[in-house]
Parts: C-alpha cells; sequence; structure tokens
C-alpha cells in the first residue's frame, strides 16, 4: 500500500491564427514539479515505511488546425491535431525501509498522441454572453514512442538493477 503526491506550476503560451474558415492554434506548456511518495511494507512480522522526494520537468506541444462550415444554426468544424510531451523525471533513493528501500534511476518518458474529428456546436445568444454547447468524436491514435521502462533496484540487494515496465495509460493530460 501507498500513496503519493505532485506538486507542480505550470506555464503556457498560447497562439491562434485564422483565415477565412479556416485555423491553427498552439499551446507550448513547461511545467516543474515534485513528486512525494510513501509505500508501506508489510512481509510477515517486518513492518516498513519508504518515504521518497524526487523533482522533474515537463514539455509540451499542441498543436491543431481546423477548417469550420455552417450546416444551418450549426457549426461543423473538422479537425486534426497532434500533441508531444516530454517528461524529465530526477533518480531517487527511498529511505526508512532500510534493506527494502527502491533506488530509481532517472526516467524520461515521451508521449506522441494525433486525433482527427469533427467538432458539432452551436451559439446560443443570453443576455451577458453566449452559451455554446459542442459534441466532439474523433479517432484519436498514440504512436507509443516510449518504452515505459523503469530501472530500479533495493538497497540491501547488491548486483544489477531490475526493469520493469510501467503500466500504459491510455492516455496524456493535456496541459
Amino acid at each position: 500500500m501507498g500513496d503519493g503526491s505532485v506538486k507542480d506550476v505550470i506555464g503556457s503560451l498560447y497562439g491562434s491564427y485564422y483565415w477565412g474558415n479556416a485555423y491553427l492554434e498552439g499551446v507550448f506548456s513547461y511545467g516543474g514539479e515534485r513528486y512525494h511518495n510513501h509505500r508501506h511494507l508489510s512481509i510477515g512480522s517486518i513492518q516498513r515505511d519508504a518515504l521518497s522526494s524526487h523533482n522533474g520537468d515537463i514539455y509540451s506541444v499542441y498543436l491543431d488546425a481546423g477548417y469550420n462550415v455552417k450546416a444551418g444554426n450549426f457549426d461543423v468544424v473538422s479537425f486534426a491535431s497532434l500533441f508531444y510531451a516530454h517528461l524529465d523525471e530526477d533518480g531517487f533513493a527511498e529511505s526508512g525501509a532500510d534493506s527494502l528501500n527502491l533506488t530509481v534511476d532517472r526516467r524520461r518518458t515521451d508521449s506522441l498522441i494525433s486525433e482527427l474529428g469533427i467538432r458539432v456546436g452551436h451559439a446560443f445568444r443570453l443576455t451577458n454572453g453566449s452559451l455554446i454547447p459542442e459534441f466532439s468524436t474523433a479517432f484519436s491514435y498514440d504512436f507509443d514512442i516510449d518504452d515505459r521502462v523503469i530501472t530500479s533496484s533495493f538497497a540491501g540487494s547488491p548486483g544489477p538493477r531490475s526493469q520493469s515496465r510501467a503500466r500504459k495509460s491510455t492516455s496524456m493530460e493535456r496541459w
């Protein structure tokens, strides 16, 4: 059993350009992250708590292009997008669990995801603005450019480090 938290500060630059019914928009983001983890180990009569903290940096780029057409009272937008993220985490060593502490090597994680889809929306004029409900559907493709390998060893076990494959996420949060 265990738990963890991530505290981060993220900044983004956004830009868009429209010409006629077409558009191009992009976002570049950078974030500095601080990870805190706790693992409770219960092996027979052994009861230990392993603690760790480490830092990470995340960079991401999002590009989206589309074309808008009117269909009666509705706006129909065909679009294509590309999202890339790079996470660079420091290595770390746990403390508090003696020989069961883990030492984890520095890790770099990359993700590249594309989408091709359509959005349909309609603007309802209100007294103080507009309400624009939207429906969208898209084909999303994860290029699976990362091997998701985590290299680690137990503090009490000298010798080669073991490698484990992290569980693949079905999507990556966009910044």
